[in-house]
Order: C-alpha cells, then sequence, then structure tokens
C-alpha cells in the first residue's frame, strides 16, 4: 500500500475522471484526512491477518495511492502499464518489485512505450480480472485502448469482453473498476452504465455463469460502491 503523501485534486487526471471533485478545504487538511483513512485501513487489514507492505511514495502526483494502475501481478510474473498522465507515469518503480515476496517474479509484459504513441491501458482500473476463468473486463476509454488489450489479452491468455460505459451525466467513464468488481463467488456491476443493451446482456451473462450478482445502481456507482477489492 502507497502512503497518501501527496494525496488531493489531480488537475492533470480531472479531464476525464468525473468522480474528482475540488473540495472547498485546503490541500493541508484534505490530505491529513486521507493519511487518517489510510492508517485506519492499514490497521484493519492486519488486524484481519493480511500482511501490509507500507511504502511511502517517491513521486508527487496525488494518485500515488493507486498502484494497480501501473502494476498487475499474476501467477507467472507481473505486467507494468501504460499511463495516460505524465505526472503519474512518475509511480512507476521497479524497485518496489525487490520486496522479498516479489523478487522471484519475471516481467511478463512492459507496456509502458505505448504511453509515447498516446494508446494506454491503466492496470486494473482499466481491466476487471476473473481470474480463476482467465476473463477481463474492459469498459473502454481514453485509458483502454484496444491496439494494446489485444497485445494484453495475448500475452497473459485471457478472453476479453468489451464494452462502453456511461455515467449519469451521459460522459465515457473511465476506469472499469468504478463499475464492477469480482470476487471469488460474488460479482458487483453497475448495469445501467452500460447503455447498448446487447452489451450489458453479454456482461450480465458471463457474471451470472459462475457468480452471484450483485446490482447496483448509477448513483451507488458514482458513490464508490462499485470500486471494491476483495481480499483472503
Amino acid at each position: 500500500m502507497i502512503a497518501p503523501d501527496h494525496f488531493g485534486y489531480n488537475t492533470e487526471t480531472a479531464g476525464d475522471n468525473y468522480f474528482q471533485k475540488k473540495d472547498i478545504h485546503d490541500t493541508a487538511y484534505i490530505r491529513s484526512i486521507a493519511h487518517e483513512e489510510f492508517q485506519s485501513a492499514v490497521h484493519q487489514l492486519r488486524e484481519l491477518g493480511i500482511k501490509v507492505h507500507l511504502i511511502h511514495s517517491s513521486s508527487t502526483s496525488p494518485d500515488a495511492v493507486f498502484p494497480n494502475n501501473w502494476i498487475s501481478f499474476h501467477k507467472e510474473g507481473y505486467v507494468l502499464y501504460s499511463m495516460r498522465s505524465e505526472l503519474r507515469r512518475s509511480e512507476i518503480r521497479p524497485e518496489i518489485l525487490q520486496l522479498s515476496q516479489f523478487r522471484d517474479r519475471q516481467l511478463l509484459l512492459d507496456l509502458r512505450p505505448f504511453a509515447n504513441k498516446g494508446e494506454f491501458l491503466e492496470g486494473t482500473g482499466s481491466l476487471v480480472l476473473d481470474r480463476t476463468r482467465k476473463i477481463a473486463f474492459a469498459g473502454l476509454s481514453g485509458r483502454t485502448h484496444e491496439r494494446i488489450l489485444d497485445l494484453w489479452s495475448k500475452e497473459l491468455g485471457y478472453d476479453v469482453i468489451r464494452f462502453h460505459a456511461l455515467d449519469s451525466g451521459g460522459r465515457n467513464i473511465y476506469h472499469t473498476n468504478v463499475i464492477m468488481a469480482i470476487g471469488p463467488s460474488t460479482a458487483i456491476l453497475c448495469a445501467d452504465s452500460i447503455t447498448d443493451p446487447k452489451e450489458r446482456s453479454h456482461v450480465r451473462k458471463v457474471l451470472e455463469k459462475d457468480h452471484e450478482l450483485v446490482v447496483i445502481s448509477l448513483e451507488q456507482m458514482e458513490n464508490f460502491a462499485g470500486n471494491t477489492i476483495f481480499l483472503e
């Protein structure tokens, strides 16, 4: 877990992340609240017996608390991703992989060079993974480009289900993990965000095959009810 040392409003990513809101409080106050919430989360996870590596950020990016956008871990190794925000690219820290539990992992795919071509795929923000069945769900957006999806799918051996998702204002949703999550036996989906009936029906059908599906509303999604991580 990356500490929120520089947490705050990110003007560079706000252009397509409509979930960000400017706050009346100053940055120092917001950051202090973020630190309190973060420390509470670390404590609760450790109390539940989950091992937590606490790492301080060497980047000034406000979004460094979200390392899942630049790296994903797999049984075979790890993948590094192409980030749209130039500031967020400074978050990528391969030296973290020298931690003991990662040291034997191999680099499977390095997508970072695609950023220079204006093509992006932002980790498990762009991709929601059903790791058991090797199915990836991807809401297409300015941060989730199809050519990289094709390469990722080929290298990782996943089937990719692609769709388009919109918020209540009719704007493209920037990350797939905002609208859905997949656990061992339960999946969460904001079905109304997938406006194409065929795409929506297909996503639901695939999820319901092996999961109990919890459908949330657009309002719930916009309050981050779909942005869930299952831990064990």
